[in-house]
């Protein structure tokens, strides 16, 4: 074997980096192929749709004409590894397998379900679209999974753009739709922007963690490894909604990610229609400092101070 001086492998520790102008092109471009390929898809059951944006995730599985079915998450959106382990064994085609790292986080039980969904070789795709720092900067997903998914303008102050990672060498041919990324995520400081997340995600947690009204799903103390896109909270006895509208009629940029569950969702687990009810996701992005996270969560706890926000 001849040593050279320096390395030629061009493909050797090489993950294909792929732009489109949303996540949601670069899966219907995976599910493209794996329709050819005759997989079924396996489908978290907690994905949501409004009547601006439609479905990320769905939309393109409805489009592409997939096989599909759902796997059960619990109330903190963790996988239950003992369902999922029945529809492992009872199902002899080939399988892709979405897994979403919901506002960033990564399952409580992350590893272990990708070693299970290895041993029963499946295609495991990940959606990391709220999850590109906990990624690049935390190294704790996006690396042992086939194909990876991120959504670049929901991370960056990006109009469009979405990426593509390919980490199982025989989808490369997934990448041949790639486009131009508007602008380079990586000529930004990933670090400090990950930093400054997770440091506006503990103030709120400071801040909120005492009041009764609110319950951490994914409190940022136990979740020190992963950069949040959002905190999400449940909220108890309040109308959610309510305090949606008066805190952005205020100034204040909170969101209700799925809010509204697709409609096949809707019908068979009911579980997740409840927490989409109760969760309201706050704003935790590198434009924030402290003392607007403080002023934001204090406007919260005073709505939820008037009993007449009260869910009757």
């Amino acid at each position: 074997m001849i040593v050279e001086k320096k390395a030629i492998q061009k493909d050797n520790y090489y993950n294909k980096l792929a732009y489109y102008d949303s996540a949601r092109q670069g899966l219907e471009a995976i599910l493209g192929k794996l329709k050819e390929e005759d997989f079924i898809l396996y489908l978290p059951a907690y994905i949501g749709w409004s009547s601006r944006e439609g479905s990320g995730i769905y939309d393109p599985v409805f489009s592409s004409k997939i096989q599909h079915v759902f796997y059960a998450l619990d109330r903190q959106l963790n996988i239950q590894l003992a369902d999922l382990e029945e529809l492992l064994k009872k199902d002899k085609r080939k399988k892709a397998f979405l897994l979403v790292d919901y506002f960033g986080f990564i399952d409580k039980n992350y590893n272990q379900i990708i070693e299970r969904l290895k041993e029963y070789e499946v295609l495991i795709i990940e959606d990391a679209a709220h999850a590109f720092f906990t990624d690049y900067v935390d190294h704790n997903c996006g690396k042992r999974t086939d194909i990876v998914l991120y959504s670049l303008h929901k991370m960056f102050p990006f109009a469009k753009g979405g990426m593509i990672k390919i980490n199982n060498k025989y989808w490369n041919k997934i990448a041949s739709f790639e486009g131009k990324c508007p602008i380079n995520p990586f000529e930004y400081k990933l670090d400090e922007i990950a930093d400054c997340r997770k440091r506006n995600a503990m103030a709120i947690q400071k801040k909120l963690s005492h009041n009764p009204c609110f319950t951490f799903i994914r409190p940022i103390d136990q979740y020190l490894n992963c950069t949040p896109q959002s905190v999400p909270i449940m909220i108890k006895n309040y109308d959610k909604s309510n305090l949606y509208f008066r805190m952005n009629e205020l100034g204040y940029g909170v969101v209700s990610l799925y809010h509204t569950m697709i409609e096949p969702v809707r019908k068979n687990f009911p579980q997740a229609i409840e927490i989409g009810n109760c969760m309201l996701n706050l704003p935790v992005h590198q434009d924030i400092g402290i003392d607007e996270i403080g002023k934001m969560c204090e406007a919260l706890e005073q709505l939820c101070s008037d009993n007449s926000q009260s869910v009757k």
